[in-house]
């Protein structure tokens, strides 16, 4: 009896531990919690003195917005109407920037309304990527 209630026990274990360990299914476009967009967004620049480069990300989610923008909602907006095109996002308006050469490339994959998406410039400075970004580069 004890050694039948032991593989009892076991089995239900292993049960447990398989279906905890189980991959997470993947969203289908039908549904309504996936993000309809999904970016990683990478910012990179050279520091001077030690040449070496420093790098900064954030995800951002769209329809419904997410992930670790600082400025989610704003940035989504802005994307959405120049229908995910980065290079159509117009400069941020009433901010200017220091003409200082501090080079910073911004680096975007993922997905746009569900297409495949990159994106890739190189900006004078921090500054200048995110006023000519409408923001969407500022975190």
């Amino acid at each position: 009896m004890r050694k039948r209630l032991g593989l009892l026990f076991a089995a239900g274990m292993a049960a447990a531990v398989a279906s905890a360990t189980a991959l997470p299914a993947v969203a289908s476009p039908s549904d309504t919690t996936a993000p309809l967009t999904s970016l990683l967004i990478t910012k990179s620049h050279l520091i001077a003195t030690s040449r070496t480069a420093a790098a900064s990300q954030v995800t951002l989610d769209c329809e419904p917005t997410g992930g670790t923008h600082p400025t989610a909602q704003a940035a989504c907006d802005a994307l959405i109407a120049v229908n995910g095109d980065f290079a159509k996002l117009p400069p941020a308006t009433g901010v200017f920037c220091l003409a200082v050469w501090d080079p910073v490339t911004v680096s975007v994959t993922g997905v746009w309304r569900q297409k495949p998406v990159t994106f890739t410039r190189t900006y004078s400075n921090d500054c200048d990527a995110a006023v000519s970004s409408d923001n969407v580069f500022r975190f």
